[in-house]
């Protein structure tokens, strides 16, 4: 009741700063946690006036224009246009909600071209990493896992019972790739962090959690050729590799900038983190769970048009094995309405979905463990020391 009375007495004070133009009104909002500012945007979207909602969230999130302009006038038609679409869609879906976000000025082009988004199949990647072997021993025999369509196992037993894992507390801060397609660098990054703390845990060796540096990716494993593209995308094994010549510094030491740079690689300032190589799942569904069980895996997913917006519940759009964006699939769980989901990390920002986490719907298919985790040639597992 006292959190509610906070709230409401914040949301008068908003009301009244929008009035009279009040320009300390962002510091305040900003400085707000963002369970306050989704329940602040949740008021008002509910009071129904979308200008005065536009100029809240705008303030929020602190955005580089005027809403007072013809850019904003426009952003403001776009904003109008995805709360329409994520109000619809949440009158109808049982399984997973949408919100409001930072991101929700713009269309979904404008964010496919924000966070470079790349539509990648698994005939592809295998191609792209054939291109890059120059060792039989690196070849990854889960490649030749043919991506047949999605099809749910209703004529095939039920696979072993899962139990529930989180990695949750053995993260870092979720992080922003901001306007940089540097996914693949965060989700080498997340696993590799990951598996550090997890991998010592388990052999009852523990070691304090680390912030590693997906700048050193973006910078130092530059390579058109091999399918490593600094700011437009790359491929989570191709960076894994790379940490084993280069291996990762600290972000303290090598500080993220969102821009492809001079890679600036210094092996006096190295974390204490090796990685001596990867594994992959040698199945779908089972084979995936089995390998999550020694640590989070750094994963690339499917992104259709909602998952920009997503907000809660369990995410499960139409089945595709295309890959377009990596993230750290680090647990597996239950709820008791919707059913089984996997857990994942993002690299979108706080705003964005569980304060940066999803869960994706387990919907048990014969060969990919989820309609958006894709195939499971995708799947890659740091090993560290």
């Amino acid at each position: 009741m006292k959190n509610q009375l906070t709230l409401l007495f914040f949301v008068i004070l908003i009301t009244n700063a929008l009035a009279n133009d009040d320009i300390d009104l962002q510091v305040r909002l900003q400085n707000q946690n963002q369970l306050t500012k989704d329940s602040i945007i949740d008021i008002f979207i509910e009071r129904g006036n979308l200008k005065e909602l536009f100029k809240v969230w705008h303030s929020i999130y602190k955005l580089d224009y005027d809403y007072n302009s013809e850019e904003g006038i426009n952003r403001y038609r776009v904003f109008k246009a995805n709360l329409k679409k994520i109000q619809e869609h949440n009158r109808v879906n049982q399984d997973y909600k949408l919100g409001i976000n930072e991101y929700s000025d713009k269309t979904d082009k404008e964010l496919e071209n924000y966070f470079k988004i790349r539509a990648i199949t698994p005939e592809e990647f295998r191609q792209s990493t054939k291109r890059f072997l120059v060792n039989l021993d690196d070849y990854d025999d889960s490649q030749e896992n043919e991506p047949d369509p999605p099809q749910t196992n209703k004529n095939e037993p039920d696979p072993p019972q899962k139990s529930a894992l989180d990695y949750t507390l053995d993260f870092t801060p979720i992080r922003n790739q901001g306007s940089c397609g540097s996914c693949y660098a965060f989700s080498t990054v997340g696993s590799v962090e990951g598996n550090y703390v997890v991998g010592n845990r388990i052999r009852k060796t523990p070691v304090s959690k680390v912030v590693l540096a997906p700048q050193q990716l973006v910078d130092c494993d530059y390579n058109s050729s091999s399918g490593n593209w600094g700011c437009s995308g790359g491929w989570m094994k191709h960076a894994s590799d790379s940490f084993k010549t280069k291996p990762p510094m600290l972000e303290s030491n090598y500080p993220y900038k969102a821009t492809l740079g001079t890679c600036a690689f210094n092996s006096g300032k190295l974390s204490p983190v090796r990685v001596t190589g990867y594994e992959s799942p040698k199945s779908g569904d089972t084979g995936v769970f089995t390998l999550l069980q020694k640590g989070p895996i750094a994963q690339c997913v499917n992104v259709q048009s909602s998952f920009y917006s997503y907000k809660s519940g369990l995410y499960n759009p139409v089945c595709n094995t295309t890959c377009h964006h990596a993230i750290v699939l680090m647990g597996w769980g239950t709820d008791k309405t919707l059913g089984n989901y996997w857990l994942a990390r993002n690299s979108w920002g706080t705003s964005w979905g569980l304060s940066g986490y999803f869960k994706v719907k387990d919907v048990g298919t014969a060969n990919g463990y989820s309609c958006m985790l894709g195939h499971p040639s995708f799947s890659m597992r740091p090993i560290t020391n």
